[in-house]
């Protein structure tokens, strides 16, 4: 049987798509009816997967941005103040009261990863 020759038209077109802060890798967005269209067929639904890249201040692990900060040797011994840009471009001054040392952690409640939920 010969192959028959279908005549393709290719057509690009933008989406917009809107990505809900807190949303994961492997999260799947469908946009009905924006994918191929088949002859004599309504058009296919577009699926797209998202892809998270590495930032270079912030490493996500479960809900927490994690940030290692490096401080001067003065600094760790005596009260100081960090200024650190977030993620949606706020500044937030973190003050830190007291001796840090190697392994320490300080804790900034509500400023992790945005928790979506789901309603169904």
């Amino acid at each position: 049987m010969d192959a028959i020759d279908i005549p393709v038209e290719k057509e690009e077109i933008i989406l917009q798509v809107e990505v809900l802060p807190g949303s994961r890798k492997g999260t799947k967005i469908t946009l009905p009816y924006e994918g191929s269209h088949f002859y004599g067929q309504p058009a296919q639904d577009l699926i797209l997967t998202l892809d998270i890249e590495p930032h270079e201040t912030y490493i996500l692990y479960g809900n927490d941005l994690v940030v290692h900060w490096v401080l001067r040797l003065v600094d760790a011994l005596a009260k100081c103040t960090i200024n650190l840009k977030t993620l949606d471009e706020r500044y937030l001054k973190i003050k830190v009261d007291e001796v840090v040392y190697p392994g320490y952690e300080l804790v900034i409640k509500g400023e992790g990863w945005p928790i979506i939920s789901v309603r169904g």
